[in-house]
């Protein structure tokens, strides 16, 4: 008797892309991590890996995960412009192909144990398990027949039968006949030219959002069911596996879940990985790219005033020229109770000499209301560590990070202190109006007590993405009270510089490809984890750079 020796992954990219996701994860990495897990838990099973995929499915997943045979087939979806929801075509075209016996594994299925008396490798038929009918499938079967779409012989007899249909979370067998000549029978439902040009309209995909699973589960239950096949069903059986379902994926607890088993069955895959393009990151561990070295630098203490606005940047010289005299002027009436602090990070675009040598300043400077610092120790923009590092210097009770490209508003440092003084200066003020083109997101007020007991923004969060949310959530973990008051006098930034291009511009090769987007969903999940965790003290509490700041105004 046959038996099966190969295992079958198909990834479809290009429906996913579109929507900026990963086969439903929101992170890439969670994808790889994912997928990575599962083909080396069927070495442990099978002889052969073999992987189909469109070419975007190969550039992502194949640099870094192994397969005996990697097959490029599925952009043949992408040139007939299969509709993006018809997305288990992959499987069905994979099935199509295959001329051995083989388990197909979708990449969120990890199989832990097939014990030696299992029948599962010598099954005619595999399916993960049974399910009713949907009544939305039949609905739409009626859908088909009023749309004359083309269907098999015998089709609307089959709808009026009582019969479960499949799901093929897994699914393959030994017998070949049946499994590719359905899957090749899907392949021709939807690539029929009457079909196809119905599928392809923008209605369709209300219409007919459901028709790819009624070509390949409802039919395949339908022949099942016509000819008495009993297939192995992978939920009622000796298996032990993982099926990390699309309302799952993306869970804090799941996320712990995979990762900490990555790292137990896998130790050493993080590490391995040589291709920065191509990096992993493991939210677990931190991103070590700076920890100040030298200890026992105390924190600078506050209160000697109110509000302490902190502002750090990279090469960002075109936009602070704009903002920085005009906000100091329209807190020039408080400057008893306000300050500035302004910390340049190694920039290199002519701003160093521009404010050193400009006469304007003198009157901001020589009062300490304006004081300016420099550092050179770290040469990639990173947000965390460039506010950590600012807000140090700061003598404020409260302390305001201020986007250089941000306006404070006429008197808009006393606005915050109305705020803290409703609020018992037990809050975190948030002054985002909800409108991410207008660039004030990153405008978040807190006593600097609060800062330094929550060890500020979290330096081990990737460059950029969510770092703000992050301290906020941390800083609502401990006691404060978020406030979002959205005055539109206090919280406006330059016109159109609200993007991330120019932050992007001052990253390394590696985040560069990696992408802002990637990076914020990176931070976002181990930020869930560290609240899901309850560890709320970043940088274990010694945050931002110390030894090597020069104060120059």
């Amino acid at each position: 008797m046959d038996k099966i020796k190969t295992a079958v992954y198909a990834y479809w990219a290009k429906p996913f892309v579109e929507k900026n996701v990963y086969s439903n994860f929101q992170r890439k990495n969670d994808l790889l991590v994912s997928l990575k897990l599962s083909v080396e838990q069927s070495r442990k099973f099978f002889d052969k890996i073999i992987f189909y995929g469109d070419r975007e499915a190969i550039t992502q997943i194949c640099k870094i995960i192994e397969f005996d045979e990697i097959h490029d087939d599925l952009e043949e979806l992408n040139e007939k412009n299969i509709p993006s929801y018809f997305y288990s075509c992959a499987k069905a075209l994979a099935c199509s192909k295959m001329r051995e016996p083989f388990v197909l594994i979708e990449n969120d299925f990890i199989l832990w144990d097939i014990p030696d008396n299992s029948k599962l490798l010598k099954s005619n038929l595999i399916i993960e398990d049974y399910h009713e009918t949907p009544t939305r499938y039949l609905n739409e079967i009626d859908s088909m027949k009023r749309n004359a779409l083309d269907t098999r012989p015998r089709w609307y007899k089959f709808a009026k039968g009582n019969f479960k249909i499949p799901s093929k979370g897994i699914y393959g067998g030994t017998n070949i006949k049946f499994i590719t000549e359905h899957a090749s029978e899907v392949m021709r439902l939807i690539t029929n030219e009457n079909n196809l040009a119905v599928f392809q309209l923008e209605s369709s995909s209300k219409t007919f959002k459901n028709t790819h699973k009624i070509y390949d589960l409802w039919y395949c239950g339908a022949k099942i069911d016509s000819q008495n096949y009993e297939p192995f069903a992978i939920r009622h059986s000796d298996i032990k596996y993982t099926h990390l379902m699309s309302d799952k994926k993306n869970q804090d607890d799941v996320s712990v879940k995979l990762y900490t088993r990555i790292k137990k069955e896998l130790p050493e895959f993080m590490q391995k990985i040589e291709n920065q393009e191509n990096s992993i990151y493991d939210p677990l561990a931190s991103y070590d790219y700076f920890t100040e070295k030298t200890k026992g630098i105390s924190n600078i203490s506050c209160g000697t005033k109110k509000l302490t606005f902190v502002m750090a940047l990279m090469n960002r010289f075109h936009q602070i020229e704009k903002t920085l005299i005009k906000n100091l002027e329209d807190n020039w009436l408080d400057k008893d109770d306000i300050e500035f602090v302004l910390m340049d990070v190694n920039s290199k675009d002519g701003f160093r000499d521009w404010i050193t040598n400009n006469e304007d300043l003198k009157k901001y400077t020589e009062c300490d209301y304006l004081r300016y610092y420099e550092t050179d120790v770290i040469d990639q923009w990173h947000a965390s560590i460039g506010k950590n590092t600012a807000t140090h210097q700061a003598h404020g009770t409260i302390v305001v990070t201020l986007d250089c490209d941000n306006f404070t508003g006429y008197r808009g440092g006393k606005f915050v202190i109305d705020q803290f003084e409703k609020n018992e200066y037990n809050c975190v003020m948030h002054q985002f109006d909800w409108n991410p083109q207008n660039g004030n997101f990153g405008r978040i007020a807190l006593t600097k007590k609060k800062f330094d007991e929550i060890g500020g923004y979290d330096q081990s969060l990737l460059p950029m993405g969510y770092q703000d949310w992050d301290i906020i959530k941390r800083a609502e973990a401990t006691g404060c009270k978020y406030i979002n008051p959205t005055d539109s006098v206090y919280n406006c930034a330059i016109e159109n510089e609200g993007g991330k291009e120019l932050s992007m511009a001052n990253q390394k090769d590696d985040h560069k490809k990696m992408g802002w987007t990637e990076m914020k969903r990176i931070n976002k999940l181990k930020c869930h984890i560290n609240l899901y965790q309850n560890k709320l003290l970043a940088n274990d509490g010694y945050y931002g750079i110390r030894s090597k700041v020069r104060r120059i105004l």
